[in-house]
């Protein structure tokens, strides 16, 4: 899959084929939210690289973009890579990220960045698959946040 904001049409249509049977199947499990202000060069490939780890690891998931007001087409793109995209309506980072939050619907939600400085590819795959694991195990329902930021991924229940 190309991981740069000019992503074809059969590689969109072939992203929604693997993540929305998923989706309507079960229970999303995680949710990736990313707070978003302006970020057009870089959101493609974080959302790309959360819905690759999703895919890898064959866990329910769904990216949820929460913008702060951009206004350099961050918000059509993330929509066009797959993500959910909500507003924010109050400015300031934190803002965003608490709307993001209250608008993921996953058992547990990893927070990104979206200019790629937190990586919910890499590191984030060996946190996807530590919950994953420990999620199978649980007999009833639990939620929790993860932050990518942190070294390492920390899991807050």
């Amino acid at each position: 899959m190309n991981f740069d904001s000019k992503a074809t049409a059969d590689e969109i249509s072939a992203l929604s084929t693997i993540v929305a049977p998923e989706l309507a199947a079960e229970a999303i499990q995680i949710s990736v939210v990313i707070p978003c202000l302006n970020e057009a060069k870089s959101i493609a490939f974080c959302i790309d690289k959360a819905f690759a780890a999703f895919r890898r690891l064959c866990i329910s998931g769904e990216v949820v973009v929460s913008d702060n007001g951009s206004t350099d087409g961050s918000t059509e793109i993330a929509e066009l890579h797959g993500a959910r995209v909500v507003h924010a309506v109050s400015r300031g980072y934190g803002s965003a990220l608490r709307r993001g939050i209250e608008e993921a619907k996953g058992q547990f939600i990893i927070v990104g960045d979206g200019d790629d400085s937190y990586d919910c590819g890499m590191r984030g795959t060996s946190s996807l698959l530590a919950i994953d694991s420990w999620v199978r195990s649980r007999p009833a329902p639990c939620h929790g946040i993860i932050s990518t930021s942190e070294p390492p991924c920390s899991l807050q229940l």
